[in-house]
Parts: structure tokens; C-alpha cells; sequence
């Protein structure tokens, strides 16, 4: 479902999608979800919040600490070292 939410391109797509994803979570879970949840609670995954660690302890981890997460990109922006970041 990301996939085809990435390629969304206007905000009344992106509402009509939430929309529907509010509905199948509520008919096939039995989940009573916000629309809104998806842009202020958004499903976020990671391997960078443990910045400097070795690669074996570096879990793709949920975020959920959206301040720490902005921290540690503030701090990677300082870096004279290249860092790979790949947003999708």
C-alpha cells in the first residue's frame, strides 16, 4: 500500500486513500482509526537512529521518536564524512 501512496501526487488523492485505509482497517481488523493519524502519526522505519554504531547493531527499527529523529539528521548534516540517507 506505501508503494502506491508514494505515488500519489495531490492532497484530495492522498485524503481519498486514507479514507479507504480507515475503512478496510475497520472492516478487516475491526480498528477504529483517524484519517489524520497518517500525516500526524506516520509509520516511520529506520537503520540511522543508532548513528555510529557497527552495522551489526544497527536494527531497521519503527520510530517513533520524531525529535530524537531530527536530532540525529541535524547531526548528520554536520558531518564532513558522507552519510547515505535514502528517504522513500
Amino acid at each position: 500500500m506505501r508503494v502506491f501512496h508514494d505515488r500519489l501526487i495531490n492532497w484530495d488523492d492522498k485524503h481519498y486513500f486514507y479514507d479507504m485505509m480507515v475503512d478496510i482497517a475497520n472492516r478487516h481488523f475491526g480498528q477504529s482509526i483517524e484519517p489524520q493519524s497518517f500525516i500526524t502519526k506516520p509509520i516511520v522505519f529506520g537503520d540511522f537512529m543508532k548513528f555510529g554504531a557497527d552495522p551489526s547493531d544497527k536494527p531497521y527499527e519503527l520510530i517513533t521518536d520524531f525529535t530524537k529523529c531530527k536530532n540525529v539528521l541535524g547531526d548528520v548534516s554536520h558531518l564532513k564524512t558522507v552519510y547515505f540517507l535514502i528517504f522513500f
